[in-house]
């Protein structure tokens, strides 16, 4: 092997460990079971709550987004819609949400992901 190739393989993998802060690198997670989040709650409880509590102090950070990943049907798209409606009230953008379906069954999955802007707001 040339050492031109060597040095190109050794390139290709130490690229993911050099670029750790490029776009999609996940920086917290959070499982919501769909149930909790029927029961009414006032903002400040909705702050407080341990899981969506992290997820807010990871959205404080320049350049992240949280990622919603929910279970399709009414119900799923229902309580994603209502979870963004909530956080955008709180102050959070709305370019920095993004719904995604196909998410786990009666359950919201909430990821942190580093963008490749630094500043996504």
């Amino acid at each position: 092997m040339s050492r031109y190739r060597a040095r190109g393989k050794l390139a290709a993998a130490l690229m993911p460990i050099l670029c750790g802060f490029q776009a999609g690198v996940v920086q917290a997670e959070a499982r919501l079971p769909l149930s909790a989040l029927e029961a009414p709650r006032e903002m400040a409880e909705w702050v407080a709550w341990p899981p969506l509590r992290g997820v807010i102090q990871g959205l404080a950070e320049p350049g992240t987004r949280l990622v919603i990943r929910h279970p399709g049907g009414d119900r799923g798209t229902l309580r994603a819609r209502e979870l963004a409606a909530r956080l955008q009230a709180l102050g959070v953008a709305p370019r920095r949400l993004e719904l995604r379906p196909g998410g786990a069954a009666a359950a919201l999955e909430l990821t942190i992901e580093t963008t490749d802007k630094g500043n996504a707001e």
